[in-house]
C-alpha cells in the first residue's frame, strides 16, 4: 500500500468496513434468544460511561492484551473481562499517545477488526474516545464462540497509521447450569405467587366474615 500524501488519510476504515460483517450482528441464530439483552446492557452502560467519566488511569480498564509502538502512536489494549464468556461480551478499551511528545492523540480514528478462532474474519467494531479521558477509546463487543479470538487495533489520523495486534480467549457458556438458574428461578417465582394468592384470599374471607 502506497503511503498517504502529507494530510491525507489512509482511509482505513473504508477499506475494511466493506469486507466483513459487523461483530455484534454475527450468527445471530446460534445465540439463545435472551442474549440480546447483554449486549445492549453493555452499550447502555458505555454510554452512561460517556456521560459521566471521571479522570482514569490504565489500571482501571482491567486487563492488558496488547502493547506496541506503531507509526506515530503507542497503543495499548484492554479488556474487561479479559476472559469472556461466548456470547456475553468484553468491554475493549485502546489507549492512544503520540510516540513523540506521548501526548493523548485525541483525534484519530480506531478500529477493532476480530478473527475468530478458525482464522476467519469476523468484522470490525469502531472505537469512541471517552471525554474525560482523551487517549482512551472504547467499544462493548460480543464474541459468539470459545475459542482464542486474534485481533488488530488499527489506528488512523492525518498523523498517520499504525497496527497493533493481540488476541484474547472466550470461555465456553454453560448454557445447562444457566437455563438450570433460570427454571429455578421461575418456580421460585411461582411458588411466591401462589403464596401471596393464599393469602389475599384468607384475608378477603376474613374481612367478609
Amino acid at each position: 500500500m502506497e503511503p498517504p500524501a502529507p494530510g491525507e488519510r489512509p482511509h482505513l476504515l473504508g477499506r475494511h468496513l466493506h469486507s466483513a460483517e459487523r461483530i455484534d450482528g454475527s450468527d445471530a441464530s446460534a445465540r439463545a434468544s435472551w442474549a440480546w439483552i447483554v449486549p445492549a446492557l453493555a452499550a447502555c452502560a458505555l454510554a452512561l460511561s460517556l456521560a459521566t467519566a471521571q479522570p482514569a488511569s490504565a489500571q482501571q480498564f482491567e486487563g492488558q492484551l496488547a502493547k506496541g509502538a506503531s507509526g506515530p502512536y503507542e497503543i495499548t489494549v484492554f479488556a474487561n473481562p479479559t476472559s469472556p464468556l461466548a456470547g456475553l461480551g468484553s468491554r475493549i478499551t485502546v489507549e492512544v499517545v503520540t510516540t513523540a511528545d506521548g501526548q493523548p492523540a485525541t483525534d484519530v480514528d480506531v478500529l477493532i477488526i476480530m478473527t475468530r478462532p478458525d482464522g476467519t474474519l469476523a468484522g470490525e467494531v469502531e472505537a469512541v474516545r471517552l471525554p474525560t479521558n482523551p487517549q482512551f477509546y472504547q467499544v462493548p463487543v460480543t464474541l459468539d464462540e470459545p475459542g482464542t479470538w486474534s485481533f488488530t487495533a488499527a489506528i488512523e489520523s492525518p498523523l498517520g497509521l499504525g497496527t497493533v495486534d493481540g488476541s484474547l480467549l472466550v470461555r465456553e457458556r454453560n448454557t445447562s447450569g444457566l437455563s438450570g438458574e433460570i427454571l429455578w428461578g421461575i418456580v421460585m417465582l411461582v411458588l411466591v405467587a401462589g403464596g401471596l394468592a393464599v393469602w389475599l384470599t384468607a384475608r378477603r374471607r376474613g374481612a367478609q366474615a
